[in-house]
């Protein structure tokens, strides 16, 4: 199964669906850990009909993935992410759960904050955010969770957490670019000039944004 897995993936990078099913089929057909059915295309068998916008087709087969390897996180977290992009972060969420339970170990919380800027949700990211271990997020969440926190005017929350970023991705420009924002707004001046400094040295003018300008002005003015 997995030979006719692989041929299935090649078909699909060449925009070829109909061989792409007919090795899907192949695999699935073959008996495997004593049953027919292959957790891989299961998975990419879900994926093509999440592609197509057919939400229920795409959970069955995502649920027949898990059912055969409860212990593979792809199927839980596409069919995680198919339900927050359609708005359901209740069933998303529901489905990540049973992930922690099958697989203990896994950044399941990682996850789920995935799933509330999927769902465009940011009340429930910043509530999730504020609740879980800052050191299990990506730099791309802690980038998401700083531009929450400033759209909620929490300046000093942004600051306590971009300064413990910079530690961790010191030469991640974004977190001078949002520190600025945070320190001009909540009166740290000072230290907002110097992330401007560090942002804008290795920006290009013309992805130096109005806010970044405005920020700057109000430092040096006050």
């Amino acid at each position: 199964p997995e030979m006719q897995t692989a041929i299935a993936s090649a078909y699909l990078q060449n925009q070829n669906r109909e061989k792409a099913e007919m090795y899907l089929a192949k695999a699935n057909a073959i008996e495997h850990n004593g049953t027919r059915g292959y957790a891989p295309a299961m998975i990419i068998q879900g994926d093509l009909f999440r592609n197509f916008n057919n939400i229920d087709s795409a959970a069955v087969y995502y649920r027949r993935a898990i059912d055969l390897d409860p212990t593979n996180p792809d199927a839980y977290i596409n069919f995680a992410m198919m339900y927050a992009k359609a708005g359901q972060t209740d069933v998303a969420i529901a489905e990540l759960e049973r992930m922690r339970t099958a697989m203990p170990s896994y950044n399941v919380d990682a996850t789920i904050a995935d799933v509330y800027t999927m769902a465009k949700d940011d009340r429930g990211a910043s509530l999730f955010y504020e609740n879980i271990d800052i050191d299990l997020l990506r730099k791309d969440q802690i980038l998401t969770y700083a531009i929450n926190l400033y759209e909620q005017q929490k300046y000093y929350d942004g600051v306590a957490l971009l300064t413990k970023a910079a530690d961790k991705w010191p030469e991640e420009k974004q977190i001078n670019r949002l520190m600025l924002w945070h320190c001009a707004a909540a009166g740290q001046y000072e230290e907002a000039i110097v992330n401007a400094q560090k942002f804008m040295d290795v920006t290009p003018a013309d992805s130096v944004w109005t806010i970044d300008y405005y920020a700057l002005g109000c430092s040096y003015l006050l």
